[in-house]
């Protein structure tokens, strides 16, 4: 990197010194107390002044609910696929937190994230009014190799913690042991603080007896006259004399001899510029009524009066403060009018600067307006910035239409800005309406890439879009090595419900297999599609989306075909008996129509059982209690109603389906292996009922349960307790 010495014409000494200006004004409440000097050695402040304090916590120690936004914030952040507004979000959420276990999930998304998942911690970073200190330190470990378009916001998001980032990223620029190229985003950033620490750290850096080399000396030049508006260049000694005048002042006297010194320096510009150029002399007084009018003193109503002029101004810095201004606002919750919002579409169209370009195309898009993606679409045929042509396709890609399609086929062939145009393509709902012709120019620019570099959202694109040749070539590409390009190839032939290819490799390539299940969960809610879901099951890792994909094929199924649908899954080991019961218990829950009844107790008698050997006989107590008699009580209805009442300690109404001793004797031998505390009561039940009909037979059998049961004869020989309860669906005569 090239760093060249500070060498500007007058103009734009007159304009960076009223920019510094400005900033000074609305700096000044940062100011220490009038004691505070700008020279001595100051302790770093403690980590506790920095944001809240830390928390130290632990798993144990988190709420469900704070476990369950950690796990679904880490989710959003870490998926490189999300956009960086979506990736903000999450980092300025998780900031919010203020947890430790939060700060961990920046610190990973700082160190090890990829795409700007940096960038968007960062971001989160440098708009809190309450810094992390556990962030500070991965933080400044990025300056060393990050970008010099990162520096800015890198420098935005240090600023926030004052002394203490200068006492950590000093040493990285006064290292003379790193390569030069790893120290400038350091010098860069400390004169982003004007503060005294940061313009002494600076100066010890022209130092002649360190010898630094021309860049870095011209680079701590640079940050000095960021800090202090002053357009000394690469001369060091005017920066000696300076600080030699204004090191041992204190705090508020630094800001007024600042003041002082920027406003002489002003005037003398004013009267080199006024004899020079006339026009000069315009640009430093419309400049200084610019930053004037809209101090941020003024009301909101007063600001939006002078924004729309000034956005139209011919002045860039004008224009450029202005759009500033609206971003202010709008991170303010204030309300943009309408005026305001047209002058910004105005400013899609700036001829002179691709950052107002860029801008005004965002907070448009932040400000939902109406048109802004055909407002957009329109210029990227003619726009030549990457930056905004990026910035364009990220807009496109979250407000996706049909109507934009030309124009974000002609960018699939960049190569770093084609799969941005692929997703925002990809997103187009209703892709599959456009014409014969776009169509094919989008298969011909899909085929073209693909053939050379095979980018995974080209080939995704393409799998859905693309002809009957297109997919026989795909389709052989699900057995090649890339599991990224299987998974994405899959994903566009779930999008097209391809769905064969599919089926027959998924249970044998985790690449493959949700994008199977996503064309079953999308087919119809019938057996057929049922039956295609079982050939699915059986893998433990992926139970969990085989199950939801069942219940969502399941949501509208009739009773006759739950009860089909539960015979299916009794045959397998790999089910689970709660998704069977959860299946039935969705039709069971349902209201008993007269013409249903029969359809019910059928269904009733498959569910009893299963309800209770998981405890639960109390639920199919009051189920059986919903059918109102008015049925023919077939034996196994009767057999189950019996055991639903037994096994929920309403043992005279059990009495009442059967009184014979040894089908209660069957029932304890049966539910001792499900649910012994429900199988303590029952041997309880049957000695005191029965105790004048049991033979020898059953007291040997009663005597073998008790001993599985543990239950010794004192205990055999108490009174049952009698359970009096009514659940929900019994009648007092049923009690």
């Amino acid at each position: 990197m090239q760093i060249n010495c500070y060498r500007a014409s007058r103009h734009r000494w007159a304009v960076l010194v009223l920019l510094a200006v400005s900033l000074l004004v609305w700096g000044t409440g940062r100011s220490g107390s009038a004691d505070d000097t700008v020279n001595p050695d100051t302790t770093p402040q403690p980590a506790e002044t920095i944001g809240e304090t830390e928390s130290v916590t632990s798993d144990d120690a988190l709420s469900e609910q704070q476990r369950n936004d950690l796990d679904f914030l880490r989710s959003v952040l870490q998926n490189p696929n999300n956009e960086l507004n979506t990736h903000i979000g999450a980092a300025e959420r998780l900031l919010s937190m203020g947890i430790a276990e939060a700060d961990d999930i920046m610190i990973e998304g700082l160190t090890r994230g990829t795409g700007h998942i940096p960038q968007a911690v960062l971001s989160a970073l440098a708009t809190t009014a309450t810094p992390r200190a556990a962030l500070l330190q991965p933080s400044v470990a990025l300056l060393p190799a990050a970008s010099e378009n990162m520096w800015d916001l890198l420098a935005q998001a240090l600023e926030r913690y004052g002394d203490l980032a200068i006492e950590h990223i000093t040493p990285i620029a006064r290292n003379q042991d790193l390569p030069e190229v790893e120290r400038f985003g350091a010098i860069y950033t400390l004169g982003v603080f004007r503060l005294p620490k940061s313009a002494q750290h600076l100066m010890a850096l022209l130092d002649p007896a360190r010898a630094e080399s021309s860049a870095i000396t011209c680079a701590s030049c640079d940050s000095l006259s960021r800090l202090s508006g002053f357009p000394y260049g690469c001369d060091t000694q005017r920066w000696e004399q300076w600080w030699t005048g204004i090191q041992s002042l204190t705090r508020n006297q630094w800001n007024e001899s600042m003041a002082r010194q920027l406003g002489n320096r002003i005037a003398e510009l004013e009267r080199s510029v006024h004899q020079e150029r006339q026009r000069h002399t315009q640009t430093v007084q419309r400049l200084t009524a610019t930053y004037a009018n809209l101090f941020p003193a003024l009301s909101i109503e007063q600001q939006f009066e002078q924004l729309p002029a000034l956005m139209e101004d011919q002045l860039l810095p004008v224009r450029e403060f202005a759009l500033a201004r609206v971003d202010r606002l709008m991170r303010d919750s204030v309300r943009i009018p309408a005026p305001v919002q047209e002058k910004l579409v105005g400013c899609l169209d700036d001829p002179q600067s691709p950052k107002i370009r860029k801008q005004a195309a965002e907070l448009l898009d932040q400000l939902g307006y109406e048109n802004i993606a055909l407002l957009v679409s329109e210029r990227l045929g003619s726009e030549t910035s990457p930056d905004i042509v990026s910035s364009y396709l990220e807009i496109l890609s979250h407000r996706p239409m049909i109507s934009v399609l030309d124009p974000l086929v002609k960018w699939l062939g960049d190569p770093d800005l084609g799969h941005q145009a692929a997703k925002a393509i990809w997103l187009i709902p209703d892709l599959n309406s456009s014409s014969v012709e776009q169509q094919q120019a989008l298969q011909l620019a899909l085929r073209e890439q693909i053939a050379t570099t095979q980018p995974i959202s080209h080939t995704r694109l393409l799998a859905f879009i693309g002809t009957e040749e297109d997919i026989a070539t795909l389709e052989l590409l699900l057995d090649g090595e890339s599991p990224e390009i299987r998974s994405a190839i899959a994903e566009g032939f779930a999008r097209r419900n391809h769905q064969e290819p599919l089926l027959v490799r998924a249970k044998a390539d985790p690449a493959i297999y949700p994008w199977a299940l996503a064309t079953i969960a999308n087919g119809p809610r019938d057996l057929d599609n049922f039956r295609k879901l079982m050939l699915l099951q059986g893998i433990e890792e992926q139970y969990a989306a085989w199950s939801e994909t069942a219940r969502t094929i399941t949501s509208t199924m009739s009773e006759q075909d739950l009860l089909t649908v539960d015979e299916i899954l009794a045959q397998s080991d790999s089910v689970p008996e709660e998704l069977r019961i959860e299946l039935m218990m969705r039709a069971a829950a349902a209201p008993v129509t007269p013409e249903g009844i029969e359809q019910r107790a059928a269904l009733l008698v498959r569910l009893s059982p299963l309800l209770m050997q998981h405890g639960q006989a109390q639920q199919a107590h009051a189920l059986f209690a919903q059918l109102n008699g008015g049925i023919n009580s077939s034996a196994a209805l009767k057999r189950e109603r019996f055991r639903a009442a037994a096994l929920s300690s309403r043992y005279d109404l059990a009495a009442e389906e059967t009184n014979d001793p040894q089908a209660w004797i069957q029932l304890l031998a049966w539910i001792m292996n499900f649910d012994q505390e429900a199988a303590t009561r029952l041997t309880q039940e049957i000695k005191s009922r029965f105790a004048e009909q049991l033979n020898e037979q059953m007291l040997a059998e009663l005597q073998s349960i008790d001993a599985v049961l543990g239950i010794s004869d004192e205990a055999g020989d108490a009174s049952p307790p009698t359970d009096t309860t009514l659940t929900e669906g019994s009648t007092d005569e049923e009690t």
